[in-house]
């Protein structure tokens, strides 16, 4: 059960316990088996690559943060003016910041708006063309609670589903 704070590029081999990992304008890759993992992203640019599964909180106002999860993981957006890229799949995303901007990459996500207000999610998967010429991709699938337009009350979130590309 350790904490450790980074700022810079950090690969860190956490075995077991419930360790903590504060990131602060740089880069941590979590490599091993882990245990019940946090990384906690304060400030700046950021980049997260979790082998294994892991919690992520982007709790910094303004960050920039490119993430790349494990199956299964879970991210906690609390910051406001959050922009990130998440890539993984089956991950569970939690919102309750203001004015975030989040593009997920991947398949079979669930996005939880719990608060907040003028959000975007944008949906894309990876592409997996038919090989037939077509060029068509499969969509995204993902399970969205709580979003949508308020109708007309000025805190929706906008939700916006894309296709990949093969």
């Amino acid at each position: 059960s350790d904490t450790v704070s980074a700022k810079g590029n950090v690969s860190a081999y956490l075995e077991g316990g419930n360790n903590q990992v504060n990131l602060s304008n740089g880069s941590v890759n979590l490599l091993g088996t882990g245990g019940n993992d946090t990384v906690n992203v304060i400030t700046g640019s950021n980049t997260v690559t979790a082998a294994y599964k892991a919690t992520v909180n982007l709790s910094g106002a303004g960050t920039k943060d490119q993430v790349t999860l494990a199956t299964g993981s879970t991210v906690s957006i609390t910051g406001s003016n959050v922009v990130a890229t998440i890539t993984g799949n089956n991950e569970t995303i939690y919102i309750n910041g203001s004015n975030d901007s989040i593009s997920l990459v991947g398949t079979g996500d669930k996005v939880i708006f719990v608060g907040g207000s003028n959000d975007t999610v944008i949906y894309s998967s990876p592409g997996k063309g038919s090989g037939n010429g077509n060029g068509h991709g499969k969509g995204h699938s993902a399970t969205v609670i709580g979003g949508g337009d308020d109708h007309g009350k000025g805190k929706g979130h906008g939700v916006v589903a894309g296709s990949g590309s093969s």
